[in-house]
């Protein structure tokens, strides 16, 4: 296919979508992003009162994780397009920060991906990335709550 014959026009809700990201990495994500890297200590970054949990606890809020949701609405191209609008603008906002969010989504992500019930109702709770560890067992992926580690 050459490149003429992609479709670049947005739909109404692919532009509200990309429109209320780009504010949120204009607003925040540069911002704390620069805020961040300025750190001389990578303790700092992930301290208690770091702006770091201020702009995951902001992501959460918009829903973006749930945007592409496979709840029957959107079909599977049009979870793809609105995952790589979304992506897109996350990463003009700030790399590190939107790679951190996609990190973060990981435990979610292998909970439905495991399809028992107790391990995603587990994982979908608002909560970031660390709360899990992910070990190799028995040839297939197990999620294991970090407070039922021994």
């Amino acid at each position: 296919m050459a490149s003429i014959d992609y479709e670049v026009e947005l739909s109404e809700g692919e532009r509200a979508v990309r429109e209320t990201v780009h504010r949120f990495a204009e607003e925040v994500m540069r911002p704390a992003g620069a805020e961040l890297d300025a750190m001389a200590d990578p303790r700092d970054v992930i301290a208690k009162d770091s702006i770091l949990w201020e702009v995951f606890k902001k992501h959460r809020a918009l829903g973006l994780a749930d945007v592409p949701a496979a709840n029957g609405e959107l079909t599977p191209a049009q979870q793809a397009r609105l995952r790589c609008i979304i992506s897109e603008e996350l990463g003009w906002g700030d790399s590190g920060l939107a790679i951190s969010f996609g990190v973060a989504g990981f435990p979610r992500m292998m909970a439905q991906m495991s399809g028992k019930p107790e391990v995603i109702e587990r994982f979908s709770a608002d909560e970031p990335a660390g709360a899990c560890l992910h070990e190799r067992l028995i040839d297939k992926a197990e999620l294991i709550p970090r407070d039922r580690m021994a």
